[in-house]
């Protein structure tokens, strides 16, 4: 779905956390609404998953609006964005794996092609390695 409403937009810019994984701590008392299970016992989530930010927009105007608006938010939330892993104000770009622009979204050209070239599986293990590979595309 976050794929989805990604694209058919004019404009989009794509930013990269440093160690964005583990950046956002989350309230204590919001964090029973994480709660996972594990063999024996009951975990909770500390962090937010921030990885990815997109900034879409249907023209250039409220696409530096919106730039201003996601940059003041993560300068408030003290999130860093490494600009060697960004694109902004594209016409399209590479968002989770997928090529997104404003005709709608494509599986990234690199992903299919490794797949096409992946020798059939043969047995249940090869199998199981090859349904891993192919899993995001």
């Amino acid at each position: 779905m976050l794929i989805d409403a990604s694209s058919r937009h004019e404009f989009v810019s794509t930013l990269d956390g440093f160690v964005g994984y583990n950046q956002k701590r989350i309230a204590e008392d919001d964090r029973s609404k994480t709660a996972f299970r594990c063999p024996g016992s009951l975990r909770l989530y500390e962090y937010v998953y921030i990885d990815y930010v997109l900034v879409k927009s249907y023209d250039l105007s409220k696409h530096l609006e919106h730039f201003i608006l996601a940059f003041e938010m993560m300068r408030k939330l003290n999130m860093k964005m490494n600009p060697l892993k960004c694109a902004f104000g594209v016409k399209a770009s590479n968002f989770l794996g997928f090529f997104v622009h404003k005709n709608g979204i494509e599986v990234d050209q690199n992903k299919a092609k490794a797949v096409l070239e992946a020798s059939p599986p043969t047995n249940k293990k090869e199998l199981h390695k090859f349904l891993g590979k192919i899993n995001y595309v």
